[in-house]
């Protein structure tokens, strides 16, 4: 995102009450359930995306909305 800075994306943390937590770079251990999604994204949506016909952004969007609700309703 250009013209984005350190500095706003604070402010407007701190003008939301959102706490920014850091981890350390480079550890997938510290983003545990965020490298975990990544994972299944790559092994499981992106093989859909790849033998499906999708070819614009908001085809790509409700297909991937629509994969994220079957993970979501199969646990």
């Amino acid at each position: 995102m250009q013209g984005v800075t350190p500095h706003a994306v604070g402010a407007a943390c701190a003008a939301l009450g959102i706490q920014r937590i850091h981890t350390e770079p480079y550890s997938p251990q510290a983003k545990g359930k965020q490298e975990r999604f990544f994972a299944t994204l790559r092994a499981q949506f992106m093989p859909e995306v790849e033998a499906s016909t999708v070819t614009t952004l908001a085809e790509l969007n409700t297909s991937l909305w629509a994969w994220v609700e079957r993970i979501r309703l199969r646990r």
